[in-house]
């Protein structure tokens, strides 16, 4: 796998391949900075798999992981999700796929960061206390599994010293609006009354959740509510996900699409990347896997609403305390 590896990402990426644990040991004692994306086989971990990849998360405690299997392997990708997985993949895919996933994954890696980066510096300047976020791990793997999202506060109150840290701004108006996190809206776009039906009562509880079962019922459905993530069969009986996907774009300009499908065709998961689609899930899968899938998306929509939230803060903030004390009634 050496060489796949090498020759479908060595030009786009700085690689480093480890066999087994100690080697990972090894790299950590020489390196001042580990890796923002592993991709770990899971048949490389064997009888160690859930062990293995905890230790490897301790090395590695802010990176995401993107799994690789010969096969698919249902219980072997339930442990991956629960041990943190950003996704799992099995075989057959194309590099493109696979670059997709990675770049995902970073991209979330990133996000992570800079609220980080934005907290200490917003935050840290008044209150004197270092917010890490490796300390969320825990939370939002937990989080992944239940296709729900962290908000700020439970971030903040992820150590001792930023729960006193959350009650000082839970009284700030501004933060306030920040740490909302609003029930979704749902639409699943299914014509198997099976899979529509099981998707819905999976997701109700978390969610408002509306479903068409055809092209025809999607155009007569009236949403008055903004949808925030669709989830698209890729065959239905008057239209296919490729036709649909560029009309829900233009009539829900915020919503995100996951397109599933009981057919591996990567030339379609492509083609429904190149025009919008941001997950892709092959039929039959276990709940977790749109659990997960469905938790990824609306994280890293909430991290990045947040961290321009936390910017307009942190911009207010500076200006009120250059301003004589009596301006400082917007905080009381």
């Amino acid at each position: 796998m050496y060489e796949q590896y090498k020759q479908s990402l060595g030009s786009t990426y700085a690689l480093e391949f480890f066999c087994d644990l100690e080697q990972i040991k090894i790299y950590i004692d020489s390196h001042r900075q580990g890796p923002k994306v592993l991709l770990i086989e899971s048949a490389s971990l064997e009888n160690i798999f859930i062990n293995g990849v905890q230790e490897i998360r301790t090395f590695f405690p802010k990176a995401e992981y993107v799994f690789i299997s010969e096969t698919e392997q249902f219980l072997d990708a339930i442990l991956a999700f629960k041990t943190g997985a950003f996704a799992y993949l099995t075989e057959p895919y194309s590099t493109s796929f696979l670059k997709k996933n990675i770049e995902e994954a970073y991209s979330t890696f990133q996000i992570f960061q800079a609220l980080e980066t934005q907290l200490n510096t917003s935050i840290k300047r008044e209150n004197k206390i270092k917010i890490d976020i490796k300390n969320v791990l825990q939370q939002l793997i937990k989080k992944r599994c239940s296709g729900n999202i962290l908000n700020l506060n439970e971030i903040l109150e992820s150590t001792e010293d930023n729960k006193e840290l959350a009650l000082i701004l839970a009284k700030d108006t501004l933060f306030q609006i920040t740490n909302k996190t609003e029930k979704k809206h749902i639409l699943i776009v299914e014509d198997d009354e099976t899979i529509a039906e099981n998707l819905q009562y999976i997701l109700e509880e978390q969610f408002h959740v509306f479903t068409a079962g055809s092209a025809k019922e999607l155009e007569a459905l009236e949403i008055k509510a903004k949808v925030d993530l669709i989830i698209l069969d890729v065959y239905l009986p008057d239209a296919t996900a490729q036709e649909l996907i560029p009309g829900l774009l233009t009539k829900h300009r915020n919503a995100k699409i996951l397109v599933m499908t009981a057919y591996q065709e990567l030339q379609i998961a492509e083609e429904c990347f190149r025009l919008g689609a941001v997950e892709f899930l092959n039929k039959p899968f276990p709940t977790i896997y749109v659990l997960n899938a469905i938790s990824k998306v609306l994280q890293k929509e909430y991290m990045k609403n947040l961290l321009i939230q936390l910017e307009k803060w942190d911009g207010i903030k500076l200006a009120s305390l250059e301003q004589p004390r009596s301006s400082k009634a917007l905080y009381p």
